[in-house]
């Protein structure tokens, strides 16, 4: 997270006190996991994209609203950026995340091996969503 906030591509939110609650980071351009990877990506080759990364949320907070308010927040801002679409990866086993990103208008596109960087399995999951609507 410290640099993702000294790349400026880090996204906090907080809750009515001030206290951090939930995070992610938006990073705009080619990714060196997702350029290689075999996937049947949704945006043509060379277009811009955003890709998140490194999501979480406070576990007292789950539940009440603060990723999906992250991911609308990583879509307009991407959006305004120019970005013909957004990518994200998961985990396999990570049911509630790729339940999360199907609500949020994600397509499941297909497994890949991460080129750079993993921790434990490096098998992930692709999803890209389109940003012709960026208010989901």
């Amino acid at each position: 997270v410290e640099g993702d906030l000294a790349r400026g591509s880090c996204c906090i939110a907080f809750d009515a006190t001030g206290h951090p609650v939930g995070t992610l980071a938006l990073v705009v351009g080619a990714d060196p996991d997702y350029e290689p990877a075999p996937v049947p990506w949704l945006t043509e080759a060379g277009a811009v994209y955003a890709s998140i990364h490194r999501v979480a949320t406070a576990a007292r907070v789950q539940g009440h609203g603060v990723m999906r308010r992250l991911f609308g927040y990583a879509a307009a801002r991407a959006a305004a950026l120019g970005c013909a679409s957004i990518r994200v990866d998961t985990h396999p086993g990570n049911a509630p995340m790729r339940a999360f990103l199907r609500s949020r208008d994600f397509q499941e596109l297909g497994r890949f091996e991460l080129s750079t960087h993993g921790e434990g399995s490096r098998t992930r999951i692709a999803f890209e969503r389109l940003l012709g609507d960026a208010s989901r």
